[in-house]
């Protein structure tokens, strides 16, 4: 009985000493670092503070794209030179400082249609005188009446004759209208022959090159001829020719 007793005691101490010995394994003991090593911390509530008494190097991480917030309006400075895209909605409109000069880089002709060119609209009129008043007067109008409306005739020249009675010179006027304002032109004539046919007479001829400008603005006036022979008969005809441009 007495040895019973000696060994139960001694297997209490060893269990006892065994039990305080796994108990002082399990309990938590502060973990240190040395220098920068990592420190995993596993089994860590989720609410407990963690003091960090060293200055580690921190990787953050966020989820997605991040969004960072500058202040202020520091400068930036590009290092290299990339090629920039640029794009504009709609039509660019591009200002041009002074007067620089313009290169065409397409030699083939380009045509250009002058207005006042006289192929496009050539214009001819004449008239005639078959008798004169009693006082030596004849007056002939144009063929065609007026110039036609929303045109301008440019007269470039007047031709015509005039046979008169031997010893007769006659004056000679072209009437015409331009801008509501009538105007009067004097034409010279130059006998050129007398008696011919058989006839008794002389014919005066009046021919000469003119830059002048009718329109219908006036009323009833048509560029006309007007001869006055002193008091005799004749008679006359003449011609005008030009061309025809378009009002403004």
């Amino acid at each position: 009985m007495k040895k019973f007793r000696e060994y139960w005691s001694v297997f209490a101490l060893v269990l006892i000493f065994a039990v305080g010995f796994i108990m002082r394994q399990l309990a938590p003991t502060p973990v240190r670092a040395a220098g920068a090593a990592p420190v995993t911390v596993e089994n860590f509530p989720a609410t407990q503070n963690v003091n960090v008494t060293n200055t580690p190097a921190v990787n953050a991480a966020e989820s997605g794209a991040w969004n960072v917030g500058i202040t202020g309006t520091p400068n930036v400075n590009v290092t290299n030179t990339p090629s920039v895209n640029a794009a504009e909605s709609g039509t660019w409109n591009v200002g041009i400082t002074g007067t620089p000069n313009v290169n065409i880089a397409n030699t083939t002709p380009f045509p250009v249609t002058a207005a006042d060119n006289p192929a496009l609209q050539p214009y001819t009129d004449s008239c005639f005188i078959s008798t004169f008043s009693y006082d030596g007067f004849g007056y002939c109008s144009f063929d065609g009446g007026t110039v036609p409306v929303g045109k301008r005739f440019v007269i470039e020249t007047v031709s015509g004759e005039v046979s008169v009675a031997p010893g007769v010179k006659p004056l000679i006027q072209l009437q015409y209208c331009t801008a509501v304002k009538q105007a009067y032109f004097a034409l010279p004539a130059a006998l050129q022959a007398n008696n011919i046919m058989g006839a008794s007479g002389d014919v005066y001829v009046a021919s000469q090159q003119v830059r002048l400008y009718a329109d219908n603005s006036c009323s009833k006036v048509a560029p006309a001829v007007r001869v006055d022979l002193n008091g005799s008969g004749g008679s006359a005809v003449f011609s005008f020719s030009g061309y025809l441009v378009n009002l403004p």
